[in-house]
C-alpha cells in the first residue's frame, strides 16, 4: 500500500512523526514513533525511487532555500514548504546521479554533505533552511571559480531571484560553458510557476512541478525530443 505513494508523502509523514517525537521527548509516549517506523518510511521511499532512470556523469544540484521558498507551501492544505520539497528532490537527485556536487543557496552558498548511502528523508530533513535572499548566481560562480566540470546543473527554485551584480543567471551559465564545459546542460525545475524562469537557449530544459517525476525528464531531455515522444507513445500503448 505504501509503495503507491509519492515520495513527498513519505516526507510529510516523517516530518509529522518527528514533530511529535521531539515535542514529547519520549518515544514510548508517541504511538508508533519507534525507530522501526522511521526505518519503514526510509525503506518505502527507497523502494519508490529504486526504478527511477539513472543520471550518468557528474551533476551539480543547486537547491534554493531562500525566504520565499521557506514561506510558501506546496498547497493550501500542506504543511510542507517549497524549500523542503526542493531539498527532498535534491537528495533524490543525488541518489540517482552517478556522481554529484550538492549545494544550497539563499543570500549565501552552502555545501551540505549528502551521501548516496544515507537515509533520503533524514538527509533532506537535516539540511538547514535559513531564509534570506535568492542569489542564484552563487552556484554558477562557485562552479566557474573552482573550475568544477559537470555535465549538467539542476536548479530547484521558485526563481524569485535577487543577485548581487548586473549579470543575469543565464549569462553566468553561458560563462560556465565558455570557460569549463561547453556541453553542460542546465535543468531549471520551477516549483511555483511565477513565470520568472531564468534560463533560455540550447542545452536548457525547463520543468515545472514538484513530483519526483520531474527528475525522470532530465535524461530524456538530454537524449532529445525523440526519446520523449517514444516514452509518451509507449505509455499510451501500455494504457490501451
Amino acid at each position: 500500500m505504501m509503495l503507491g505513494q509519492f515520495p513527498f508523502r513519505f516526507y510529510a509523514a516523517y516530518k509529522e512523526l518527528l514533530r511529535f517525537y521531539v515535542k514529547y521527548s519520549e518515544p514510548q509516549r508517541v504511538p508508533g514513533a519507534a525507530s522501526a517506523v522511521f526505518d519503514a518510511l526510509e525503506t518505502a521511499i527507497e523502494a519508490s525511487v529504486a526504478n527511477m532512470r539513472k543520471i550518468p556523469g557528474r551533476t551539480a544540484v543547486a537547491v534554493d532555500v531562500s525566504g520565499s521558498m521557506s514561506w510558501n507551501r506546496v498547497s493550501a492544505r500542506s504543511g510542507v514548504s517549497c524549500a523542503e520539497i526542493a531539498l527532498l528532490l535534491g537528495v533524490l537527485a543525488v541518489r540517482i546521479c552517478e556522481e554529484s556536487v550538492f549545494m544550497t543557496f539563499d543570500t549565501d552558498l552552502y555545501k551540505p554533505a549528502v551521501s548516496t548511502k544515507g537515509g533520503i528523508l533524514a538527509q533532506a530533513q537535516g539540511i538547514p533552511v535559513n531564509g534570506g535572499g535568492t542569489n542564484m548566481e552563487l552556484p554558477f560562480r562557485h562552479l566557474i571559480e573552482e573550475s568544477i566540470n559537470v555535465d549538467r546543473v539542476i536548479v530547484l527554485s521558485d526563481n524569485e531571484i535577487n543577485g548581487d551584480s548586473d549579470k543575469t543567471v543565464q549569462s553566468l551559465a553561458d560563462e560556465y560553458r565558455g570557460s569549463v564545459n561547453k556541453d553542460c546542460w542546465v535543468h531549471g525545475v520551477d516549483l511555483q510557476g511565477y513565470g520568472t524562469q531564468q534560463f533560455v537557449g540550447g542545452r536548457t530544459n525547463i520543468i515545472a512541478g514538484w513530483s519526483e517525476k520531474v527528475l525522470e525528464f532530465i535524461a530524456l531531455a538530454e537524449a532529445g525530443t525523440d526519446s520523449l515522444t517514444k516514452r509518451i507513445e509507449a505509455y499510451e500503448y501500455a494504457v490501451a
